[in-house]
Formats: C-alpha cells, sequence, structure tokens
C-alpha cells in the first residue's frame, strides 16, 4: 500500500513536473517569437516602436496604372531618420551600374535632400526654399503613412509569412471616407505650392538659364501651373479613394522589416471619369545600424 501511495504521489509530482515545464517552454516561445495574438495591438506597437526608433534607413519605390492599363514606375526615394526626430529623403534617380555611378547618386542625394524635423508630433521643413519637394516627400515617409494611419479608423487582419517564420503579414485598410479625405488634402497642399517664379528659380539654378531664356519659359510656365492647378481642383471635388497597407513585421522586435500600400483612386478630369492606382513598396534595410531583424 506504502509503495502504491508513493508511486501514485511521484506520477502527480511528475505530471506537475510535466505541466510545469511545458509552460516554461511556452512562456520561452511566446517571448522568442514575439506571438500576438490581437492585430490591432501588434499594429500600435509597430507604429509606436518604428516612431520610437532612433535610427534607421528605408527606399521606396512608387508605381501607377491609370484606366486599367499596367503598371508604370513612378519614381525611387530613400530616407534616413536619426535621433528619431530628424527625417532626410532624396529623389533617387539612379539605378546603379559601377562605384563612379554610386558615387554620382550619393552626391546627387545629398545635394537634393529635403530635411524635417519632428516639433509636437508634427513634420516640418527644417528649411526654406524646397517647398515644393517637401510636398511631394513627406507624403511618401513611412513614418508619415504610418502615424496617418494610426489616427484612421480601420480593419486589422493578420496572417504569418510562411516564407519568414519570425514575420506576421498586417493586412489594413483604413476608412475609405478617410483615406479620401487624406488624398483630398495632400492634393490641396500640392497646389497651394505651385508657383511660376519658384519653378523658374529652380529651372534657373539647375540649368543655368540667362535672363532671355527665363524670359521665354514664363509663358509657357505660368501655362502649365495654372492648367495643373485646374486638374487638381477638378479632381479633387470628384476624388473617392479606398487602400490597403500590407505590413511585414519582425515579431521578436515589433519593427517592419517591408511596407506596401496600394491605392485606388476614381476622379474626374478633363471631362471624363479616370481610375488611378498607385503602389508604393517600402524596405527597411537598417535599424540602429545593424542589419533589419537581428
Amino acid at each position: 500500500m506504502l509503495k502504491k501511495r508513493n508511486r501514485n504521489r511521484f506520477r502527480r509530482f511528475a505530471f506537475a513536473l510535466i505541466a510545469c515545464a511545458a509552460g516554461i517552454v511556452l512562456i520561452t516561445s511566446c517571448s522568442l517569437t514575439g506571438i500576438q495574438s490581437d492585430p490591432d495591438e501588434l499594429l500600435k506597437q509597430t507604429i509606436s516602436g518604428l516612431s520610437g526608433t532612433d535610427n534607421f534607413r528605408f527606399e521606396g519605390t512608387t508605381n501607377v496604372s491609370v484606366g486599367g492599363l499596367p503598371m508604370q514606375t513612378g519614381g525611387a526615394f530613400q530616407g534616413v531618420v536619426t535621433g528619431h526626430n530628424r527625417l532626410s529623403m532624396a529623389f533617387d534617380r539612379y539605378g546603379g551600374g559601377g562605384s563612379e555611378a554610386l558615387g554620382s547618386a550619393k552626391a546627387d542625394r545629398e545635394a537634393n535632400q529635403v530635411v524635417f524635423n519632428r516639433k509636437e508630433n508634427e513634420w516640418v521643413l527644417a528649411e526654406s526654399g524646397s517647398e515644393e519637394s517637401a510636398n511631394l516627400l513627406l507624403p511618401w515617409s513611412p513614418l508619415y503613412k504610418l502615424e496617418q494611419l494610426n489616427a484612421m479608423k480601420k480593419r486589422v487582419e493578420s496572417a504569418r509569412d510562411e516564407t519568414e517564420s519570425r514575420l506576421t503579414v498586417l493586412t489594413v485598410t483604413p476608412d475609405a471616407a478617410e483615406t479620401t479625405d487624406a488624398v483630398r488634402k495632400q492634393l490641396a497642399r500640392q497646389a497651394g505650392v505651385l508657383d511660376t517664379d519658384k519653378k523658374l528659380a529652380d529651372l534657373r539654378t539647375k540649368h543655368g538659364l540667362s535672363e532671355r531664356e527665363a524670359a521665354r519659359m514664363k509663358g509657357e510656365l505660368d501655362q502649365n501651373v495654372q492648367k495643373t492647378r485646374r486638374l487638381i481642383d477638378e479632381a479633387n471635388g470628384s476624388l473617392q479613394a479606398n487602400s490597403v497597407y500590407r505590413i511585414w513585421v519582425d515579431r521578436v522586435s515589433r519593427l517592419p522589416q517591408k511596407m506596401q500600400i496600394e491605392t485606388e483612386m476614381i476622379y474626374n478630369a478633363d471631362g471624363g471619369q479616370k481610375r488611378e492606382t498607385t503602389l508604393i513598396d517600402y524596405k527597411f534595410t537598417s535599424y540602429d545600424s545593424r542589419a533589419n531583424g537581428t
């Protein structure tokens, strides 16, 4: 009888030990992989984590499709965040081609960088004179996009990326009315900085135009500016927009490794209805001077 009681006690002890060990393994596994069961909470952690990260780099490409035609390359850009309150961005007009070309590309980007500082949770232009480039570049910043998304009504879904066990793919669909309002505001900002004299001064600086050449171009530039404003105003009044964000999040660091934003816009222009789709792809290349995900 005593042996039987001891045997039962041992079994209970062994079961408790195994259960405890299983719990420790589960806790350890969760802490190592960073499994997050709530997609909304993971998105919040990702946005706040990126906003609070001192130093990282990103690069992006844009593609545009109009009227259902195949996607066409729109542009490329790069950016650097330092001290989490300073953002430098530049258009990337080069696609590689040896050390000499890479050196030229770096020099060109540095010469044409637009710098923003974060003040009271807003990104403001650090230096005057580059408002037009700033109005194009800032809305392409992933920080700007995610901080804007954070304030919107949205639906968040998640799924594990089968090709990389540490990644969770968040699919975020913001409210269509709020997306439309955000795009309209951006179009209005772009129209507001269109200025013939500033464009002319920029052309003279970049291409060394003479007074006579500049005078000849002024009329044509003014027509283009007025036409662009008219088209923006026409599109703005009829615009309807929808977006989908896809964000690949490292479950350990809670930081994004890549992101894709697809936006479809329907608007009136030149007397007809237009359908335009834009696709922006982001890649986050480093965090705090380390390889992403390490």
